[in-house]
Protein backbone atom coordinates (compact mmCIF):
# COMPACT_ATOMS: atom_id res chain seq x y z
CA UNK A 1 0.00 0.00 0.00
CA UNK A 2 2.62 2.44 1.01
CA UNK A 3 4.51 1.46 -2.10
CA UNK A 4 1.57 2.38 -4.48
CA UNK A 5 1.21 5.70 -2.39
CA UNK A 6 4.90 6.61 -3.33
CA UNK A 7 4.67 5.79 -6.79
CA UNK A 8 1.47 7.71 -6.87
CA UNK A 9 3.36 10.69 -5.35
CA UNK A 10 5.98 10.38 -7.76
CA UNK A 11 4.09 10.28 -11.14
CA UNK A 12 2.22 13.21 -9.70
CA UNK A 13 4.99 15.12 -8.98
CA UNK A 14 6.71 14.20 -12.88
CA UNK A 15 3.27 15.26 -13.99
CA UNK A 16 3.45 18.62 -12.29
CA UNK A 17 7.04 18.85 -13.89
CA UNK A 18 7.80 21.46 -16.70
CA UNK A 19 8.10 18.72 -19.70
CA UNK A 20 11.53 19.99 -20.46
CA UNK A 21 12.80 19.56 -17.06
CA UNK A 22 13.44 16.79 -14.53
CA UNK A 23 12.07 17.60 -10.74
CA UNK A 24 12.57 16.60 -7.28
CA UNK A 25 11.31 17.60 -4.03
CA UNK A 26 13.68 20.55 -4.09
CA UNK A 27 15.50 21.01 -7.91
CA UNK A 28 14.34 21.68 -11.58
CA UNK A 29 16.77 20.99 -13.42
CA UNK A 30 16.57 22.00 -17.03
CA UNK A 31 20.45 21.73 -17.43
CA UNK A 32 21.16 21.62 -21.86
CA UNK A 33 17.89 21.16 -23.10
CA UNK A 34 18.19 23.67 -25.81
CA UNK A 35 15.48 25.70 -24.09
CA UNK A 36 15.11 29.19 -26.32
CA UNK A 37 12.45 30.69 -22.96
CA UNK A 38 12.40 30.25 -19.61
CA UNK A 39 9.82 27.13 -18.97
CA UNK A 40 6.16 27.31 -17.61
CA UNK A 41 6.53 26.89 -13.89
CA UNK A 42 2.99 27.41 -13.05
CA UNK A 43 2.42 23.60 -12.52
CA UNK A 44 5.02 23.14 -9.91
CA UNK A 45 3.06 21.48 -6.83
CA UNK A 46 6.14 21.87 -4.32
CA UNK A 47 8.45 24.31 -3.28
CA UNK A 48 11.83 24.51 -5.15
CA UNK A 49 14.97 25.67 -3.65
CA UNK A 50 17.12 25.36 -6.90
CA UNK A 51 16.43 26.46 -10.51
CA UNK A 52 19.35 25.44 -13.40
CA UNK A 53 18.70 26.52 -16.79
CA UNK A 54 22.27 26.52 -17.68
CA UNK A 55 23.94 25.55 -21.02
CA UNK A 56 20.47 26.55 -22.70
CA UNK A 57 20.08 29.76 -25.37
CA UNK A 58 17.66 31.68 -23.13
CA UNK A 59 18.21 35.25 -25.01
CA UNK A 60 16.14 37.20 -22.91
CA UNK A 61 15.00 37.19 -19.25
CA UNK A 62 11.51 39.01 -18.68
CA UNK A 63 10.04 40.66 -15.61
CA UNK A 64 7.60 37.05 -15.94
CA UNK A 65 9.54 34.22 -16.57
CA UNK A 66 9.58 33.56 -12.57
CA UNK A 67 6.64 35.10 -11.59
CA UNK A 68 4.50 31.91 -10.22
CA UNK A 69 2.52 30.19 -6.95
CA UNK A 70 5.13 28.09 -5.36
CA UNK A 71 8.76 30.61 -6.21
CA UNK A 72 8.75 31.68 -2.49
CA UNK A 73 11.72 29.11 -1.31
CA UNK A 74 14.13 29.92 -4.68
CA UNK A 75 17.52 30.43 -3.63
CA UNK A 76 19.67 29.13 -6.30
CA UNK A 77 18.93 30.27 -9.72
CA UNK A 78 21.50 28.65 -12.87
CA UNK A 79 21.50 30.59 -16.28
CA UNK A 80 25.15 30.61 -17.01
CA UNK A 81 26.52 29.46 -20.49
CA UNK A 82 22.74 29.98 -21.92
CA UNK A 83 23.72 32.67 -24.20
CA UNK A 84 21.24 35.50 -22.32
CA UNK A 85 22.00 38.70 -24.09
CA UNK A 86 19.34 40.48 -21.68
CA UNK A 87 18.18 40.94 -18.83
CA UNK A 88 14.59 43.06 -17.28
CA UNK A 89 15.17 44.90 -14.58
CA UNK A 90 12.61 43.08 -12.53
CA UNK A 91 13.03 39.77 -13.37
CA UNK A 92 14.05 38.23 -9.70
CA UNK A 93 12.10 40.91 -7.59
CA UNK A 94 9.38 38.25 -6.53
CA UNK A 95 12.20 35.96 -5.45
CA UNK A 96 12.54 37.16 -1.90
CA UNK A 97 14.58 34.30 -0.65
CA UNK A 98 16.97 33.82 -3.37
CA UNK A 99 20.85 33.99 -2.40
CA UNK A 100 22.72 33.05 -5.30
CA UNK A 101 22.24 33.86 -9.02
CA UNK A 102 24.91 32.72 -11.48
CA UNK A 103 24.65 34.45 -15.05
CA UNK A 104 28.43 33.81 -16.11
CA UNK A 105 29.61 32.64 -19.48
CA UNK A 106 26.71 34.86 -21.13
CA UNK A 107 26.63 37.64 -23.91
CA UNK A 108 25.78 40.72 -21.78
CA UNK A 109 26.78 43.92 -22.65
CA UNK A 110 25.22 45.55 -19.40
CA UNK A 111 22.70 44.81 -16.57
CA UNK A 112 20.29 46.89 -14.67
CA UNK A 113 21.77 48.48 -11.19
CA UNK A 114 18.26 46.62 -9.28
CA UNK A 115 18.67 43.76 -10.49
CA UNK A 116 19.18 42.53 -6.94
CA UNK A 117 18.49 45.58 -4.94
CA UNK A 118 14.93 44.64 -3.76
CA UNK A 119 16.66 41.17 -2.68
CA UNK A 120 17.42 41.06 0.71
CA UNK A 121 19.12 37.49 1.15
CA UNK A 122 21.30 37.99 -2.26
CA UNK A 123 24.57 36.87 -0.94
CA UNK A 124 26.44 35.61 -4.46
CA UNK A 125 26.16 37.34 -8.14
CA UNK A 126 28.07 35.30 -10.85
CA UNK A 127 28.85 37.20 -13.68
CA UNK A 128 32.20 36.26 -15.12
CA UNK A 129 33.04 35.63 -18.54
CA UNK A 130 30.66 38.01 -20.41
CA UNK A 131 31.43 41.04 -22.84
CA UNK A 132 31.50 44.07 -19.81
CA UNK A 133 33.95 45.98 -22.23
CA UNK A 134 34.87 49.66 -20.42
CA UNK A 135 33.61 50.28 -16.17
CA UNK A 136 32.85 47.57 -14.33
CA UNK A 137 28.95 47.48 -14.07
CA UNK A 138 27.53 48.74 -10.89
CA UNK A 139 25.33 46.63 -8.82
CA UNK A 140 23.13 47.77 -5.57
CA UNK A 141 22.77 45.85 -2.97
CA UNK A 142 23.11 45.85 0.54
CA UNK A 143 22.88 42.31 1.31
CA UNK A 144 25.74 41.05 -1.32
CA UNK A 145 28.86 39.50 -0.31
CA UNK A 146 30.18 38.11 -3.26
CA UNK A 147 30.56 39.51 -6.68
CA UNK A 148 32.15 37.93 -9.29
CA UNK A 149 32.93 40.02 -12.58
CA UNK A 150 36.49 37.65 -14.03
CA UNK A 151 36.83 37.65 -17.51
CA UNK A 152 35.11 40.87 -18.53
CA UNK A 153 37.50 42.71 -20.62
CA UNK A 154 36.60 45.56 -17.73
CA UNK A 155 38.71 48.43 -18.19
CA UNK A 156 38.30 50.74 -15.29
CA UNK A 157 36.93 50.42 -11.48
CA UNK A 158 34.57 53.56 -10.97
CA UNK A 159 35.56 54.91 -7.79
CA UNK A 160 31.85 55.08 -5.77
CA UNK A 161 31.30 51.16 -7.51
CA UNK A 162 31.93 49.41 -4.05
CA UNK A 163 29.51 51.99 -2.09
CA UNK A 164 26.90 50.45 -3.90
CA UNK A 165 27.24 47.51 -2.00
CA UNK A 166 28.54 48.23 1.17
CA UNK A 167 28.36 44.58 2.50
CA UNK A 168 30.86 43.38 -0.13
CA UNK A 169 33.64 40.73 1.44
CA UNK A 170 34.91 39.37 -2.27
CA UNK A 171 35.30 40.91 -5.68
CA UNK A 172 36.44 38.90 -8.54
CA UNK A 173 38.15 41.12 -11.01
CA UNK A 174 40.98 38.94 -12.47
CA UNK A 175 41.14 38.47 -16.00
CA UNK A 176 40.07 41.69 -17.79
CA UNK A 177 42.31 44.80 -18.83
CA UNK A 178 42.29 47.03 -16.05
CA UNK A 179 45.35 49.34 -15.87
CA UNK A 180 44.91 50.93 -13.06
CA UNK A 181 42.33 51.58 -9.98
CA UNK A 182 42.21 54.54 -7.70
CA UNK A 183 43.02 54.06 -3.93
CA UNK A 184 40.04 55.85 -3.27
CA UNK A 185 37.96 52.79 -4.30
CA UNK A 186 38.61 51.40 -1.26
CA UNK A 187 38.19 54.40 1.17
CA UNK A 188 35.66 53.49 4.15
CA UNK A 189 36.58 49.56 3.87
CA UNK A 190 36.18 48.61 7.71
CA UNK A 191 35.10 44.68 7.09
CA UNK A 192 37.46 41.66 6.07
CA UNK A 193 37.36 42.55 2.47
CA UNK A 194 39.21 39.84 -0.54
CA UNK A 195 39.97 41.54 -3.60
CA UNK A 196 40.96 39.41 -6.62
CA UNK A 197 43.33 41.19 -9.81
CA UNK A 198 45.59 39.39 -10.92
CA UNK A 199 46.32 38.73 -14.79
CA UNK A 200 45.11 42.85 -15.38
CA UNK A 201 47.17 44.55 -17.75
CA UNK A 202 48.64 47.12 -15.02
CA UNK A 203 51.28 49.66 -16.03
CA UNK A 204 55.10 49.59 -13.93
CA UNK A 205 54.44 52.87 -12.57
CA UNK A 206 55.07 54.89 -9.20
CA UNK A 207 51.26 54.59 -9.18
CA UNK A 208 50.80 51.53 -9.83
CA UNK A 209 53.37 50.28 -6.91
CA UNK A 210 51.40 52.15 -4.44
CA UNK A 211 48.00 50.76 -4.83
CA UNK A 212 49.12 47.14 -4.70
CA UNK A 213 50.98 48.56 -1.61
CA UNK A 214 48.34 49.88 0.16
CA UNK A 215 46.10 46.75 -1.03
CA UNK A 216 48.74 44.15 0.40
CA UNK A 217 49.03 46.41 3.86
CA UNK A 218 45.23 45.99 4.25
CA UNK A 219 45.65 42.33 3.42
CA UNK A 220 42.73 43.23 0.19
CA UNK A 221 45.18 40.97 -2.05
CA UNK A 222 47.16 38.00 -1.41
CA UNK A 223 50.25 38.77 -2.65
CA UNK A 224 51.04 35.08 -3.31
CA UNK A 225 48.40 35.15 -6.32
CA UNK A 226 50.33 36.11 -9.85
CA UNK A 227 50.43 39.88 -9.50
CA UNK A 228 52.68 42.11 -12.89
CA UNK A 229 53.12 44.92 -14.15
CA UNK A 230 54.67 45.27 -17.92
CA UNK A 231 55.98 48.12 -20.19
CA UNK A 232 55.36 48.74 -23.51
CA UNK A 233 57.88 45.73 -24.48
CA UNK A 234 55.68 43.42 -22.53
CA UNK A 235 58.40 42.90 -20.00
CA UNK A 236 57.14 41.60 -16.68
CA UNK A 237 57.48 42.82 -13.48
CA UNK A 238 56.93 41.06 -10.33
CA UNK A 239 55.03 43.75 -8.17
CA UNK A 240 55.48 42.18 -4.36
CA UNK A 241 58.66 41.35 -5.34
CA UNK A 242 60.42 43.16 -2.15
CA UNK A 243 63.54 44.46 -3.87
CA UNK A 244 62.09 45.75 -6.81
CA UNK A 245 59.41 47.85 -4.57
CA UNK A 246 61.94 49.01 -2.63
CA UNK A 247 63.50 50.99 -5.39
CA UNK A 248 59.86 52.23 -6.36
CA UNK A 249 59.34 53.07 -3.45
CA UNK A 250 62.74 55.34 -3.20
CA UNK A 251 62.27 57.04 -5.93
CA UNK A 252 58.28 57.83 -5.85
CA UNK A 253 59.21 59.04 -2.16
CA UNK A 254 62.53 61.47 -3.92
CA UNK A 255 60.44 63.08 -6.56
CA UNK A 256 56.87 64.80 -6.78
CA UNK A 257 56.39 63.21 -10.43
CA UNK A 258 54.91 60.23 -10.99
CA UNK A 259 57.16 58.72 -13.95
CA UNK A 260 56.21 55.83 -16.22
CA UNK A 261 59.04 53.54 -15.67
CA UNK A 262 59.27 50.85 -18.65
CA UNK A 263 60.78 47.58 -17.01
CA UNK A 264 61.30 48.51 -13.32
CA UNK A 265 61.78 51.79 -11.28
CA UNK A 266 65.65 52.43 -10.49
CA UNK A 267 68.48 54.79 -10.97
CA UNK A 268 71.83 53.97 -12.03
CA UNK A 269 73.18 56.22 -9.29
CA UNK A 270 71.19 53.03 -6.66
CA UNK A 271 71.90 49.88 -8.38
CA UNK A 272 72.37 47.63 -5.76
CA UNK A 273 69.60 45.20 -6.55
CA UNK A 274 69.05 41.81 -7.51
CA UNK A 275 66.29 40.65 -9.62
CA UNK A 276 63.94 38.27 -9.57
CA UNK A 277 64.59 36.09 -13.27
CA UNK A 278 62.01 33.88 -13.65
CA UNK A 279 58.46 33.76 -13.83
CA UNK A 280 55.83 31.33 -15.25
CA UNK A 281 52.15 32.39 -16.00
CA UNK A 282 51.11 28.88 -16.91
CA UNK A 283 53.28 26.87 -13.78
CA UNK A 284 52.44 29.90 -11.49
CA UNK A 285 53.33 27.51 -8.40
CA UNK A 286 56.90 26.90 -9.33
CA UNK A 287 58.50 29.98 -9.28
CA UNK A 288 62.18 29.82 -9.18
CA UNK A 289 64.32 33.10 -8.11
CA UNK A 290 67.85 33.67 -7.19
CA UNK A 291 69.64 36.41 -6.81
CA UNK A 292 72.90 37.87 -8.71
CA UNK A 293 75.19 41.00 -6.82
CA UNK A 294 75.42 43.61 -9.21
CA UNK A 295 79.31 43.40 -10.23
CA UNK A 296 78.91 46.79 -12.77
CA UNK A 297 77.79 49.73 -13.78
CA UNK A 298 76.84 51.03 -17.10
CA UNK A 299 75.33 53.86 -18.42
CA UNK A 300 74.94 54.58 -21.72
CA UNK A 301 72.28 58.03 -22.96
CA UNK A 302 70.42 56.64 -26.57
CA UNK A 303 67.02 57.72 -27.36
CA UNK A 304 66.37 59.81 -24.18
CA UNK A 305 66.59 56.99 -22.49
CA UNK A 306 69.19 54.83 -19.66
CA UNK A 307 69.89 51.52 -20.44
CA UNK A 308 71.58 49.58 -17.08
CA UNK A 309 72.76 46.20 -17.39
CA UNK A 310 72.48 44.74 -13.77
CA UNK A 311 72.83 41.46 -14.85
CA UNK A 312 73.94 38.98 -18.15
CA UNK A 313 70.09 38.06 -18.61
CA UNK A 314 68.88 41.20 -17.37
CA UNK A 315 68.79 44.92 -18.79
CA UNK A 316 66.15 48.01 -17.20
CA UNK A 317 65.68 50.57 -19.51
CA UNK A 318 64.85 53.93 -17.53
CA UNK A 319 62.90 56.28 -19.69
CA UNK A 320 64.40 60.00 -18.47
CA UNK A 321 61.34 63.03 -18.55
CA UNK A 322 61.42 64.98 -21.63
CA UNK A 323 60.79 68.20 -19.24
CA UNK A 324 64.76 67.09 -18.58
CA UNK A 325 65.96 67.33 -21.92
CA UNK A 326 63.85 70.82 -23.20
CA UNK A 327 65.24 72.67 -19.82
CA UNK A 328 69.14 71.30 -21.12
CA UNK A 329 68.16 72.34 -24.78
CA UNK A 330 66.82 75.60 -23.70
CA UNK A 331 69.70 76.40 -21.71
CA UNK A 332 72.59 75.24 -23.90
CA UNK A 333 70.82 77.06 -26.51
CA UNK A 334 70.45 80.66 -24.26
CA UNK A 335 74.01 80.44 -22.96
CA UNK A 336 75.16 79.76 -27.00
CA UNK A 337 73.72 82.76 -27.77
CA UNK A 338 74.89 85.15 -25.00
CA UNK A 339 78.73 83.65 -25.70
CA UNK A 340 78.09 84.75 -29.52
CA UNK A 341 76.57 87.83 -28.54
CA UNK A 342 79.70 88.51 -26.44
CA UNK A 343 82.01 87.37 -28.98
CA UNK A 344 80.23 89.51 -31.82
CA UNK A 345 80.54 92.63 -29.30
CA UNK A 346 84.16 92.35 -28.63
CA UNK A 347 85.22 91.43 -32.48
CA UNK A 348 83.10 94.76 -33.28
CA UNK A 349 84.88 96.67 -30.25
CA UNK A 350 88.30 95.61 -31.44
CA UNK A 351 87.78 96.00 -35.45
CA UNK A 352 86.97 100.03 -34.41
CA UNK A 353 89.87 100.77 -32.35
CA UNK A 354 92.23 98.97 -35.36
CA UNK A 355 90.69 101.23 -37.57
CA UNK A 356 90.54 104.30 -35.48
CA UNK A 357 94.26 103.91 -34.53
CA UNK A 358 95.00 103.33 -38.16
CA UNK A 359 93.26 106.80 -39.31
CA UNK A 360 94.82 108.76 -36.05
CA UNK A 361 98.64 107.41 -37.84
CA UNK A 362 97.83 108.44 -40.97
CA UNK A 363 96.80 112.01 -39.91
CA UNK A 364 100.02 112.56 -37.89
CA UNK A 365 101.68 111.64 -40.89
CA UNK A 366 99.91 114.69 -42.67
CA UNK A 367 101.04 117.26 -39.87
CA UNK A 368 104.22 115.76 -39.66
CA UNK A 369 106.84 117.68 -41.39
Amino acid sequence: MKFIILLGSLLSLAEACPSSCECTSSTVSCIQKNLQHIPNFNSIQLNPMIIDLSGNKINSITDEDFTFDRNIAIAEIYLNNSEVLDIDGEAFVELENLQELYLGENLLHDIPQNIIEDLPNMILLELSSNLFSGDLPLIKSKSLEVLALANCKISSVPEHALKLTPNLKMLLLQRNNIKYISQSTFTGITRSFALKLFYNKFECSCKTFQLFDFLGEHEYVDKSDPYRCSNTTDTDVDIFDKKIALSFHNICTRSNRIPKIQATSLKSNDLTLRSEKSYSLIQENKVEQHDEGVSSKKEALQNNSDIVEISKKTTYIITLDKNFFEVVVICCVFFLGLFAGFSLNRFVTTYRYIKFKRCSENQMKLYTP
